[in-house]
């Protein structure tokens, strides 16, 4: 029901534009046709604007109050079975929610014990909430102007592209370039592929600037850009010989996985600037693998999953939202983390097994040269390419012997 109580006045919105004003109103703008602008104007004003206003009128009048309350998926039929679903599906492993609630929490507390120490560090503090309140209002942490962020955010991203030659032998043929929102559009930030007739973007919000903080915007271009959704996603399209479904199918846990990856080894590239960024940089991962069971299994009320996210630091707005997105798309805050928390485990492995033969750059190689695969698939490779190593090592040692 809370969906809904959004969704109306969101309806509501898009019919209140001008015509001039009206977003759907772009493909006639973008067009020299008179006629077609004609045409494209009438179907705008006599069935877009008249269909969704009858969309938003059935929401008010008939759906709202029968709409269901309970934001679980188990309150549909067959709930249970379709949220093991949405699991497989968003993370390509056969994890169960309980699993996945369990290790979240478990990464959730080793996080907090290293932000303790590194607050104790910084603001002679141990304790976690006051450590993220020191961090949320050090206004030596925050931008002054919109040209500063937009400086800073190149800066970055040119030393984090410089260093990741050290650690990747496998680097994009495309570049990715700097691309603020316009006035009207809105977002905290993203990474857009490049295309055969547009670079890769990565969009910055340069509004309020008082309000951004260099620890956020370094945790962001290193998600997005480099050693991020840039690196990884850039890579992918100058594979050759993909098949061509590739560009129909993308698997989030690895996309994402990869991204939550980036971020902790930007700290091992020593990227980042401030040492709040290390603090800010564990405060929210793995607890979207803590809520989206939270909610979805019946653990945790609605209450305590808000508080949960809001000890991270998160607004209360910004928790709700999550909250929100976690009901209308089940799992897919669980892909982030399981997929980087697989990616850290195969780098374990390979450190273990391999020894003193273990190669970061080799081990990226094999992470990245096959694109956006299920996590299944990326351990067998991983673990196959491990096997391989290790029997090319033992047939030299056996030969120098």
């Amino acid at each position: 029901k809370e969906i809904v109580e959004l969704v109306i006045p969101q309806i509501e919105v898009l019919t209140s534009y001008s015509l001039d004003d009206s977003p759907f109103m772009s493909p006639a703008k973008r067009d020299s046709s008179e006629i077609f602008q004609k045409e494209w104007e009438n179907l705008v004003t006599e069935q877009i604007n008249p269909a969704l206003s009858k969309y938003a009128e059935y929401l008010q009048s008939d759906y709202l109050e029968k709409a269901r309350t309970e934001g679980s998926v188990l309150a549909l039929p067959n709930g249970n079975e379709c949220y093991k679903a949405f699991i497989r599906s968003n993370t390509t492993t056969k994890k169960s929610g309980e699993e996945i609630f369990n290790l979240g929490l478990e990464i959730v507390n080793s996080n907090i014990k290293t932000i303790q120490k590194l607050g104790k560090n910084l603001y002679q503090s141990d304790d976690f909430a006051e450590i993220i309140y020191r961090i949320d209002t050090d206004s030596s942490l925050y931008f002054k102007s919109s040209d500063e962020i937009l400086a800073y955010n190149n800066a970055i991203l040119e030393s984090a592209k410089a260093e990741c030659e050290d650690w990747f032998d496998l680097m994009p043929s495309s570049d990715v370039t700097i691309k603020p929102y316009l006035p009207h559009e809105y977002g905290s930030g993203s990474y857009e592929s490049g295309t055969e007739n547009k670079p890769a973007y990565f969009r910055i919000n340069l509004k309020d600037p008082e309000q951004q903080t260099y620890f956020d915007n370094e945790k962001l271009s290193f998600h997005e850009a480099y050693p991020g959704h840039h690196l990884q996603l850039g890579i992918e399209r100058d594979i050759d010989g993909l098949h061509p479904i590739r560009e129909l199918l993308g698997f989030q846990s690895y996309m994402e996985g990869w991204a939550r990856y980036a971020e902790q080894l930007a700290e091992e590239m020593g990227l980042y600037n401030h040492k709040a960024s290390l603090i800010n940089r564990r405060a929210w991962p793995s607890r979207g693998m803590v809520i989206d069971p939270a909610l979805h299994l019946n653990i945790w009320p609605k209450d305590s999953i808000i508080n949960f996210m809001m000890a991270s630091g998160m607004s209360e707005s910004s928790a709700n939202s999550l909250y929100r997105r976690s009901i209308v798309y089940p799992a897919q805050l669980t892909s982030y983390d399981v997929g980087g928390e697989e990616i850290k485990v195969l780098r374990k492995l390979s450190e273990q097994r391999l020894m003193e033969s273990f190669d970061i750059k080799e081990f990226h190689n094999k992470v990245l040269e096959n694109g956006s695969i299920p996590l299944s698939a990326l351990r067998i490779q991983v673990e196959q390419w491990i096997d391989n190593k290790l029997t090319t090592t033992n047939a030299k040692n056996e030969y120098a012997n």
